[in-house]
């Protein structure tokens, strides 16, 4: 009997194409404001609607980001989702309103679409007609990235001035107020129901007990934090202990916004802060938040003389949650007190954290095992670093960063010859190509200083100065330890990391990791 084979053949980019082109659309808006969500939904329906009424246009979806910021890829979901996507073999073309929705930061948006262009897939931006799968769409794409960017430095360039002057007229409205407060229906900030909690959280303070123990109470009375959460930490009540809101002033530009791309950091300085005194109704007074700040810098200090009170204080890390140990003290019912390193998070609720105590008396014995077994292989183990750092003074990861600085500057020096095409075909005047270029130049004039820095590592020697230390410690400290060495301990050990595995690993001050095994 003759067998009839039948061959399917797989399903590529040629064969979908005979189907139809598989076609999604790219939405977003940077605000949650009304009229922009007007926009953003408009968007929406009219790819839908424009991909279905295209005939050989097959519609895979819509891909949104709601309320996000187009200067960087991060944290657009519906952004990342797609590029999986299409490098799931899933679409054939995307279509966006302009080069704007897409993203507002020039490098990504050119680097992203090159990516989508290698795995055959096109971008579509109405604003300007460009495809990107077309040879012209590269300079038109550049120069239309780069004015976008420029455009979102200048609006935010332009709100941040706005902001300083509504700081400077005590006009400024923050858009969430601190835990204890809430908005009436004038705007005006008032005491909520919370505020008992913010009250209750000082007088504890003013009473003598800590953020820590605190946090503690209030988790075990399930009181809810501004999250919804009922597990209170300690970084959080010391914060509100510190917030000036809560004596009536508010205080303006705690946290500030650096240069493209965006990022915002702490205020420790870099730029003025505005104070409003009496702002709206305190919930404590201002003699007792000035109380608690005193409170708090006298226990900051009696910290730092304590800080050297045992050896291990500050050196023992968790390898399970990453947090501190602390010393426990746990007496027997015969009066004997047995000392023990924790983890803090475990001290507050084995569900944080899983890691188990460990005896003082192990963690000693342990690093005399260690030291004796360094003086008898120190020379084995730590020669050989120092010769291959000062042999190879550039590591690895640091050719790796160099490798991408050069990428960098390739990407510029691209960019600047694309305005240099742009100029001579007088596709742009000349002010932008003077601004534009003089952009390219001071990025690559600062990416080939990092490139030097380096080439010339400072924390390279810095490594190579600690080995030779090291050694030096080992050679005149004692060939033999019988018992644990509070000098020679501080004098060579940086950190003790706790690992789940009973395993003790001890870093020395050179960063050199040496484990120990202990029973548990």
């Amino acid at each position: 009997m003759n067998q009839q084979v039948k061959v399917i053949q797989p399903v590529t980019k040629e064969s979908a194409s005979k189907i139809g082109i598989r076609v999604c659309a790219y939405c977003r808006v940077s605000t949650d404001k009304a009229e922009q969500m007007g926009s953003y939904v408009a968007q929406k329906d009219y790819f839908e609607s424009k991909i279905k009424q295209t005939h050989g246009w097959i519609f895979v979806g819509i891909y949104a980001d709601y309320a996000k910021s187009g200067t960087t890829f991060e944290g657009r979901a519906g952004f990342q989702k797609m590029l999986q996507d299409c490098e799931n073999g899933q679409i054939d073309l995307i279509m966006a309103k302009s080069i704007t929705r897409f993203g507002r930061n020039a490098m990504e948006s050119v680097s992203a679409v090159r990516k989508l262009k290698a795995l055959n897939v096109g971008v579509y931006f109405e604003e300007g007609g460009i495809n990107t799968l077309t040879d012209q769409s590269e300079l038109l794409l550049t120069i239309f990235s780069a004015v976008a960017q420029a455009e979102s430095e200048s609006i935010s360039t332009n709100e941040r001035w706005s902001i300083q002057k509504k700081f400077l007229e005590g006009s400024y409205n923050v858009g969430n107020v601190a835990y204890g407060y809430c908005r009436n229906e004038q705007n005006q900030i008032v005491i909520d129901t919370t505020g008992e909690i913010v009250k209750f959280i000082y007088d504890e303070y003013l009473s003598g007990n800590g953020a820590w123990s605190i946090a503690k109470k209030l988790t075990q009375m399930r009181v809810q934090t501004s999250t919804g959460s009922t597990r209170w930490s300690a970084h959080t009540v010391r914060d509100m202990l510190k917030n000036t809101i809560y004596s009536g002033d508010m205080l303006y530009q705690k946290y500030y916004t650096t240069g493209f791309p965006f990022k915002q950091k702490a205020n420790h300085g870099e730029r003025a802060m505005y104070l409003i005194e009496d702002n709206h109704e305190p919930i404590v007074s201002k003699a007792e938040f000035e109380n608690v700040q005193n409170l708090f810098a006298y226990r900051e200090r009696k910290n730092v003389d304590n800080s050297k009170r045992y050896d291990f204080t500050g050196k023992i890390v968790c390898g399970s949650c990453g947090s501190n140990f602390r010393r426990h003290t746990d007496t027997k019912k015969n009066g004997i007190k047995k000392y023990q390193w924790c983890c803090k998070e475990h001290i507050e609720s084995k569900d944080y954290c899983p890691m188990k105590a460990v005896d003082e008396e192990l963690i000693k014995t342990r690093f005399v095992t260690m030291w004796n077994k360094l003086q008898n292989s120190y020379k084995e183990l730590l020669y050989p670093i120092v010769e291959t750092l000062e042999r190879t003074k550039v590591s690895c990861e640091t050719k790796e960063k160099i490798e991408n600085l050069e990428n960098q500057i390739a990407e510029l020096s691209k960019q600047s010859r694309l305005l240099n095409q742009a100029m001579a075909k007088q596709c742009i005047d000349s002010a932008f190509y003077m601004e534009q270029s003089t952009c390219v130049k001071i990025k690559i004039d600062d990416l080939k200083e990092q490139i030097k820095d380096y080439e010339n590592p400072e924390e390279i020697q810095a490594e190579i100065i600690k080995t030779k230390q090291l050694i030096e410690l080992i050679k005149t400290g004692p060939n033999f330890l019988e018992e644990y060495s509070s000098e020679v301990f501080l004098s060579i050990v940086e950190k003790i990391v706790v690992e789940p595995n009973n395993e003790l690993v001890f870093i020395l001050r050179n960063g050199l990791m040496l484990t120990e095994y202990y029973s548990a």
